[in-house]
């Protein structure tokens, strides 16, 4: 039961790696490239302990293994506890919403459930460790090459930051844009649909970056879409509140292009930089902010 729980959890992490990786950059003080690959590590040891639980190889070690792992995610949350957490802890991917306090219990139950059963035997069969080793590393190479990290895939998504510069900078000066400070030092400027998923996980992306460089006032958020919707975009996204417009679909999509989320690097109204979700990353946000 405690190799299901293990292989389930890292089964739902894997499956909503985006929000994932994201929520491992807040809560970690690493830069977003180490984010990515720390997230799918801590996928590929949960695959990995899950199966040679099940599996019953070296089953002291496997158990001791797993009950150090349980007690250090433990630590983790007292300290989001602590601090004053209430959000989704990812323990479940994003289909079980746990809090820490919840995940904190499971834990505990699970250590409680390994020292309970801590004198079984280990498994016995031909050829046991040759597939316990296959099974392992499997476990802990899968995650990336289901989703390898971003920052490992970057020719894929060139297309996506392509744009005309002087085409762009003069189109931000049109009347629709008077008013909303976008041509005064130097922006981060997010083009959103309320109802696009990889709007809502740049959104969080932004939001982890903005803390740990403390430019929220330097960030905009330009949506298209009925403002009533707008309350529904903050609660998915875990998004900050910062400064936003709604724009008309024809002014917008003249700016944005076809693929969302656009977001633009813009010092003193020259637009120098695009980026989309895939290829934002924290590196090229503190240059440009001197961060």
């Amino acid at each position: 039961m405690v190799g299901l729980v293990f292989l389930f959890s890292a089964y739902l992490k894997v499956i909503a790696i985006n929000g994932f990786e994201i929520y491992v950059y807040t809560v970690n003080p690493f830069n977003l490239n180490f984010s990515f690959f720390f997230a799918r590590l801590i996928i590929g040891v949960e695959f990995t302990i899950g199966i040679l639980l099940l599996l019953g190889y070296r089953y002291k070690i496997i158990h001791t293994i797993s009950i150090v792992l349980l007690s250090i995610f433990s630590i983790f949350l007292i300290t989001q506890l602590v601090a004053g957490s209430k959000e989704n802890c990812f323990c479940f991917g994003d289909a079980i919403s746990f809090t820490p306090l919840e995940s904190l219990v499971k834990n505990i139950a699970l250590i409680i459930i390994l020292l309970i059963i801590r004198k079984l035997p280990a498994t016995q069969f031909r050829y046991i460790s040759i597939v316990s080793l296959l099974f392992s590393v499997g476990g802990l190479v899968v995650p990336f090459i289901i989703s390898p990290p971003d920052n490992w895939v970057q020719n894929r998504y060139a297309q996506y930051t392509e744009f005309d510069a002087e085409i762009l900078t003069q189109t931000l000066t049109e009347p629709i844009y008077e008013g909303k400070h976008l041509n005064e030092g130097k922006k981060l400027i997010c083009y959103f649909s309320m109802g696009c998923e990889y709007c809502k996980l740049t959104a969080g992306k932004i939001t982890g970056m903005s803390e740990k460089m403390s430019i929220d006032s330097n960030i905009i958020y330009l949506f298209m879409g009925d403002e009533k919707n707008l309350n529904q975009f903050w609660d998915d996204s875990d998004s900050k509140k910062f400064t936003y417009y709604i724009l008309p679909v024809e002014d917008f999509f003249k700016a944005s292009g076809s693929h969302l989320p656009a977001i633009y690097f813009v010092d003193n109204g020259n637009v120098v930089k695009k980026a989309a979700y895939r290829t934002l990353n924290d590196k090229d946000v503190a240059t440009f902010f001197g961060k």
